[in-house]
């Protein structure tokens, strides 16, 4: 029998060398972030982008909408991530969001804090590829995300970050989380607008399109409390 992971919900994003918007409109980059050949491969990569782009253009499929429907009804929290709860409802959304090339793909994530705050779904694990982790200020951007824009505040991590465009464990989630904050201090990066916001260290998975197995979670286990209010501690202690 096919072994059963838990995770906060889905994601339908830009693919890490698609990360980019040509036209450079808003905060999203005109060229895709990457850093000694590896592009950044975390959540804060145009999510559901291309979603968005086709209902401006005009409804959506009948089972797509009522997708959309879900991950809206479910973006009421302060974490600033927007999921999907059904791998079914997120696989239709993927499938509008590349109906003109396949830029984007499907990950599922999981994360101390989001867990909580989003609760959990199952999905097999042999459907997921586990590849790395992504450090998040919930409800603000990817630390993770400025290593790649500003390296210079972050010396010594380049090598750190593994082919997929991420941190290979958590306790290296933690620690970027601190550079980090050191990094403010110096005047190097962006000021995070809430000081006392949480961060979330949150595992990213590529949902297989495949049937091959895929090793079960180590950190299936592991679950982090939410604290009650909407920014009052910086790092989980799990």
């Amino acid at each position: 029998m096919e072994g059963e992971a838990r995770v906060a919900g889905f994601l339908v994003l830009r693919r890490p060398e698609t990360n980019r918007d040509a036209a450079g409109r808003g905060v999203l980059p005109s060229v895709a972030p990457c850093l000694g050949g590896r592009c950044y491969g975390g959540i804060d990569r145009m999510p559901w982008f291309d979603v968005e782009a086709a209902l401006e253009i005009g409804p959506l499929p009948p089972e797509a909408a009522a997708a959309w429907a879900a991950v809206e009804a479910g973006d009421s929290d302060f974490s600033g991530v927007r999921l999907c709860p059904r791998l079914s409802d997120a696989a239709a959304l993927l499938k509008v969001s590349n109906r003109k090339g396949a830029e984007n793909e499907l990950v599922a994530v999981r994360g101390a804090l989001l867990d909580e705050i989003k609760g959990t779904v199952p999905v097999g694990s042999a459907r997921i590829e586990w590849l790395g982790y992504d450090v998040i200020s919930l409800g603000w951007w990817s630390l993770l995300s400025v290593l790649f824009r500003v390296p210079s505040a972050f010396p010594g991590w380049g090598p750190r970050i593994n082919g997929a465009g991420l941190l290979p464990s958590a306790d290296l989630g933690r620690e970027l989380a601190r550079a980090y904050r050191a990094a403010e201090l110096r005047g190097e990066v962006e000021e995070l607008p809430e000081p006392d916001c949480e961060i979330d260290v949150v595992r990213v998975g590529r949902i297989r399109t495949g049937r091959r197995g895929a090793a079960p979670d180590p950190d299936a286990s592991t679950r982090g409390k939410t604290p009650n209010g909407r920014c009052t501690k910086i790092l989980p202690s799990g």
